[in-house]
């Protein structure tokens, strides 16, 4: 490859991104900042680099599997659907590069009598008396009955009561939706509710 930011990149369709990724040497990194500091540069990828391929072999690695970077709202909410695809969980989630994480020992998923759960990732601990679909729900979240859940992420705590609609929507830890909510987003500007937020 013919540059630092060419080699450090999956492909995807011919196209090619930066993992914001690197090894470097604590020494020479500081050094570089001190330079980029005094010219009034700031920005890593395309003002720090520059000034460290002036004096410095750099050597890349071609990353050639699946990678989902995250820069924002709408990103964190792309990758996150795309992980519902079974080949992408697959790369990612290969037995021979295992991802390692905390365990918790719950209980597994309680699935009420009219509950329905289709192309989700539901993790232990959870309650769904409700309806959830292409949505991924993390650890301890409860869905009340009757509620319907399509296309959202619901993170850890999270409690939807009775009768409530959501699509699009992305919850950070411990909220609360009070019953009977109808809440909208879409795929290119999901709606999110803030940590401990109570709606």
């Amino acid at each position: 490859e013919d540059g630092f930011l060419k080699g450090i990149l999956p492909t995807k369709g011919g196209e090619k991104v930066f993992i914001n990724m690197g090894i470097v040497d604590t020494d020479m990194l500081v050094r570089a900042v001190r330079d980029a500091i005094t010219q009034n540069k700031y920005d890593f990828v395309t003002e720090l680099v520059p000034l460290l391929l002036m004096d410095h072999k750099v050597y890349c690695y071609k990353i050639g599997a699946t990678s989902l970077p995250i820069e924002n709202m709408q990103s964190f909410f792309t990758a996150n659907m795309k992980l519902l695809d079974r080949d992408v969980r697959k790369e990612l989630f290969n037995t021979e590069n295992p991802i390692y994480t905390k365990v918790r020992d719950e209980v597994p998923v309680k699935y009420g009598l009219n509950a329905k759960a289709s192309n989700s990732m539901i993790a232990d601990g959870c309650i769904i008396d409700g309806e959830v679909e292409n949505s991924i729900i993390f650890r301890g979240v409860t869905v009340g009955k009757g509620a319907k859940i399509s296309n959202c992420i619901l993170m850890q705590g999270t409690v939807v009561a009775d009768n409530c609609q959501m699509d699009h929507v992305v919850t950070d830890k411990d909220v609360l939706v009070r019953a009977g909510r109808k809440l909208s987003g879409d795929v290119n500007y999901p709606f999110y509710i803030a940590k401990g937020t109570h709606i």
